[in-house]
């Protein structure tokens, strides 16, 4: 749960209306996170309210068995009435129970000692952030332990990613995942550098067969000393003095250096047209109906008259670019790129990397 008085995130802030959940929609139908009319706790006193019916999303096809039996996500999910037995279900006796009477204080980790719940029963702005496993459960615990421990100014920090990423700010009520969008990234991006890069267990198993039948032959296993040994010998055939071969070898290695060097300049400085300067194509005008993989391609396909007889080109283009691109660039440089050449700010936010290469692959064509 979100502890509203150790976060700038507070019921005065507005935000608890949010605009985004799990299924990537905006917003709800209700249009409220919880019903507008309130009153006081003093009208109350001590006395106990009942709680209100649950009233289901117009969406919703509800039966005697679902809640709601669209199947929904990657993993065709569906909406039972009844939680349904598995092992964690049934060890956290919610199998079979009613899905509308679990109690909040049953999903918490620490059950009636979770600290949030005394700010619940104080009428203070409380939120739920769901996980799927305990790793994400003690992560984000932990994180935003330490988040309020350090007294850091989250929406101070989300502005300044998005100043540096050259995104326009989005208002963070209306339009609150874009405008933690770039703050995201950069946690991910840091996470992802610290993934160990490990071989495949395949690869390990070959290299683990080759090193022993090395070592049954008293060998081990050196590379560079066999590439060494094959330009002597190649020298050799040619009748070359060991000083001949010295120079040619070491020339052979400045020649490779040389051309490593010259490649990575030059793509450097081909990602830097591509990404700055005016674009040949407003992505205003001219962009994908959605962010989806699928209508992305329909975009694309879309330009064939546009581009008669320049087509094939384009399609090579958009390849070329997007290869550079993902390899030598990164998100936030290739979305902040997009808005500049046109493309709405949230539009591009929702956008994966590949795509959003494809829309500069476009901008910056030269048809002629």
């Amino acid at each position: 749960m979100w502890n509203a008085e150790s976060s700038r995130w507070q019921s005065g802030d507005k935000w608890n209306k949010p605009t985004y959940n799990q299924w990537g929609r905006e917003g709800r139908e209700s249009g409220n996170w919880w019903p507008q009319e309130s009153t006081g706790a003093s009208s109350y006193g001590s006395e106990s309210v009942p709680a209100p019916k649950p009233s289901f999303p117009a969406s919703f096809r509800s039966d005697a068995t679902f809640i709601d039996s669209t199947a929904v996500g990657s993993g065709n999910h569906q909406f039972y009435r009844l939680v349904q037995p598995t092992d964690w279900s049934r060890k956290a006796n919610l199998a079979g129970r009613p899905v509308e009477d679990i109690r909040v204080h049953e999903m918490c980790f620490r059950g009636l000692n979770e600290f949030s719940l005394r700010m619940l029963s104080e009428g203070r702005f409380q939120s739920l952030v769901w996980t799927r496993s305990a790793a994400e459960s003690v992560l984000t615990t932990q994180l935003l332990k330490a988040i309020r421990d350090a007294k850091i100014d989250i929406d101070s920090v989300a502005v300044e990613c998005l100043k540096q990423s050259g995104v326009a700010i989005p208002d963070k009520h209306k339009q609150s995942s874009q405008f933690m969008a770039a703050l995201v990234d950069l946690l991910v991006s840091e996470m992802k550098s610290k993934m160990p890069k490990t071989a495949t267990s395949h690869t390990e198993d070959e290299l683990a067969r080759a090193k022993a039948k090395l070592a049954q032959a008293g060998l081990t296993l050196t590379p560079q000393k066999r590439k060494a040994e094959e330009v002597d010998a190649s020298a050799d055939a040619a009748g070359s003095s060991p000083s001949t071969r010295v120079m040619k070898a070491d020339a052979s290695d400045a020649s490779r250096k040389k051309c490593k060097t010259a490649d990575g300049s030059s793509a450097a400085e081909e990602v830097r047209s591509l990404l700055k300067g005016k674009p040949k194509v407003s992505l205003k005008d001219c962009r994908p109906s959605a962010v989806t993989n699928e209508s992305v391609d329909k975009w694309l396909t879309s330009l064939k008259p546009q581009y008669k007889g320049k087509y094939r080109k384009l399609t090579k283009h958009v390849k070329h670019v997007v290869e550079i691109l993902t390899e030598r660039s990164d998100k936030n440089e290739i979305r902040a790129a997009a808005v500049v050449f046109g493309l709405n700010p949230n539009f591009a936010a929702r956008m994966n990397i590949t795509n959003l290469s494809k829309c500069i692959a476009v901008a910056k064509f030269q048809a002629a």
